[in-house]
């Protein structure tokens, strides 16, 4: 069945959205096998591409710091002592004051109004960057650029959630967020062209201008083309829409609601994984924003690599990036499981910071120096993986904004703490930065490993929860099932009769137990949500 012509007729779109509401609440909808596929085809066609072009944009605004400053920008922006790394940790800072409001707005204002006002908001912001040639002007510009991209990540995870099935996440979300690999290629070599211009400007301002215009450039498309949710999707049948929203039922999300919720806060903010959340996310981001800074930097001080051949390396790295986000979100899909997966992904990087800590700097260790550099990209699958595992165990349209707020600012966190930890004294070798690297890799491990015992802990609290609501023990995880069963799927509210007990028998269900499944209920609240690790 061909979608339909895509109006923009706001008028148009909540009538359609009432009438399949009413049709839903008058009769089940059958999905078959084919109807998701199709459904998840199409979806991949639209809003999967618009998360991966903007993701795109956002790295690429966010990495050419490091790139300039590997053909003078220091230089070119007068910048003195430790002014680089705070430059490079100052959009952070503001991400982390921008957090409050943002998980405010992710739950107000709906994604194709809050994303492309972002886009557009971000991408004026680094084209300022290329009127600024000091530290101050440069601090002042980076700050609204960090304020602007503060709410991105989290928006975007939110919207792969209310798309897709919580087995199709991980490698959506692989998707998008391989553009770290894409921006690293390309944000190298048009530096690297850049730098060849002659022009009255220094290159790092023709960078920020040119990408900077891009990316404005790009928010219209972006407007005309997301959609906030399956049941409104214009590239969907009227039919398909209802359907949308029925294959998403075993996720047991929030669906479209705008409605913050304090309960659900506090809930957040008592929840133990809320925290080893917290904290991995804050390790996890260290190491690649380590790269993203000071990378470049690390390779002029191997073996005297010149400024331009430091660039050419760059795009081995992007590729290596993409290699290990792909294959590590492939298996957490494959395998269902995260934690093992994340744990295994650290220990090249590991290999990687102790080559660069304890080989000395000269021709002969080049090779070794260079595999040791290039095995930091594995740390760049860290962060797909987490926000996947945060998905699928995060329930409740505030209580998951909130969380997706917190990895924001957790990040934000680890990346300020990352350009801190090289210092202007150490250069070129920066061994002190390196030992730190090492020294929180290992951290991480012992972070992931808590994890696994909390999700693993919560799901035996659930099995007790359900029989003592007159459930089995155990249930089958739907949104876990990588082929789509129609057979299998969740029954809706009013199709319940009666509900099996712990013996077999069947018992009628209380007249709380019927709620439909998609409404906004927590992970805790739910005695029927099963957590991944």
């Amino acid at each position: 069945m061909s979608a339909p012509t895509p109006t923009l007729s706001k008028e148009h779109d909540l009538a359609d959205e009432k009438a399949s509401t009413e049709i839903y609440e008058r009769a089940p909808v059958v999905v078959t096998a084919e109807d998701d596929k199709r459904i998840r085809r199409a979806t991949d066609k639209v809003i999967l591409i618009v998360l991966i072009v903007v993701y795109w944009l956002q790295v690429l605004d966010k990495t050419v710091l490091g790139y300039t400053a590997a053909v003078g920008l220091k230089e070119d922006a007068h910048l003195v002592g430790n002014e680089y790394s705070t430059l490079s940790s100052i959009a952070p800072y503001a991400q982390i004051g921008f957090q409050p409001l943002g998980a405010y707005l992710l739950v107000k204002i709906k994604p194709k109004t809050l994303v492309p006002s972002l886009v557009a908001l971000w991408g004026a912001s680094l084209m300022g960057m290329g009127g600024a040639n000091s530290f101050g002007s440069l601090v002042a510009t980076r700050i609204l650029l960090g304020c602007f991209e503060a709410s991105c990540l989290a928006a975007f995870s939110l919207i792969t959630t209310s798309w897709y099935r919580r087995v199709e996440q991980p490698l959506r979300v692989a998707a998008w967020y391989s553009m770290n690999g894409m921006g690293t290629i390309v944000g190298a070599l048009v530096v690297w062209a850049l730098s060849h211009a002659h022009s009255k400007l220094h290159t790092h301002q023709l960078v920020f201008l040119t990408l900077g215009g891009l990316t404005v450039l790009t928010a219209p498309f972006v407007w005309y083309f997301l959609d906030n949710g399956p049941s409104s999707a214009k590239f969907l049948s009227a039919e398909d829409r209802l359907k949308a929203v029925e294959r998403l039922r075993a996720n047991r999300n929030a669906g479209d609601s705008t409605k913050f919720k304090w309960p659900q806060v506090k809930e957040f903010a008592l929840d133990p994984k809320t925290y080893l959340f917290a904290t991995l996310t804050l390790l996890s981001n260290v190491m690649p924003y380590s790269y993203s800074t000071f990378g470049p930097l690390l390779l002029n001080g191997i073996a005297g690599l010149d400024k331009r051949t430091t660039l050419l390396l760059q795009p081995p790295f992007g590729c290596l990036q993409i290699l290990a986000i792909w294959l590590t979100s492939w298996l957490a899909y494959r395998f269902r499981a995260k934690g093992i997966f994340y744990a295994l992904l650290y220990l090249p990087v590991l290999l990687g910071f102790a080559l660069l800590y304890a080989l000395p700097r000269d021709r002969a260790n080049l090779g070794p120096l260079l595999f040791g550099f290039y095995l930091q990209a594995f740390s760049f699958g860290a962060n797909p993986l987490l926000i996947g595992w945060i998905g699928a165990n995060v329930a409740g349209k505030t209580k998951k904004s909130a969380t997706m707020s917190l990895y924001m600012a957790a990040s934000a966190a680890g990346n300020i703490i990352a350009p801190n930890l090289f210092k202007a004294s150490d250069a070129p070798l920066y061994l002190h930065g390196l030992m730190m690297n090492l020294i929180l890799t290992a951290i991480t491990l012992l972070n992931i490993a808590a994890l696994v015992a909390v999700l693993w802990w919560q799901n035996q609290q659930k099995m007790k929860q359900r029989v003592a609501n007159g459930k089995p023990a155990k249930l089958v995880d739907l949104s876990m099932e990588r082929k789509y069963n129609e057979a299998l799927a969740p029954p809706r509210a009013d199709e319940i009769e009666e509900i099996p007990s712990v013996d077999g028998t069947a018992t009628a269900a209380p007249e709380e137990e019927a709620k439909p499944a998609d409404e906004d209920l927590t992970d805790k609240q739910n005695d029927e949500f099963i957590y991944v690790y």
